[in-house]
């Protein structure tokens, strides 16, 4: 839960001792009700840390997935990996 204007630190990508194309990254239903921002001004795509922003009042769903991969498709019934990483965000 946000309230509006807020910002959530919601996870920080490490690098392993592995190289890949893997980035962890989170993808929202509805941008109206909130975003998703990487490093500290949105600008690069690439930054470790990844921020929630509560934009209006309202509830969406969101989903931890690559930033390199698939993402998930919500106008059709999430597929159980996506399922897995969903989660509901509320606005207030």
């Amino acid at each position: 839960m946000l309230n509006s204007g807020q910002e959530l630190k919601m996870l920080k990508h490490s690098s392993g001792l592995m190289w890949g194309g893997y980035k962890e990254g989170i993808v929202i239903e509805d941008s109206s009700i909130a975003a998703v921002r990487y490093g500290k001004d949105g600008s690069d795509s690439w930054a470790p840390t990844v921020f929630l922003i509560g934009l209006k009042p309202g509830t969406t769903r969101a989903v931890y997935c690559n930033r390199l991969g698939d993402r998930p498709d919500f106008s059709k019934f999430l597929d159980a990996d996506f399922q897995q990483h969903s989660f509901e965000v509320i606005v207030r």
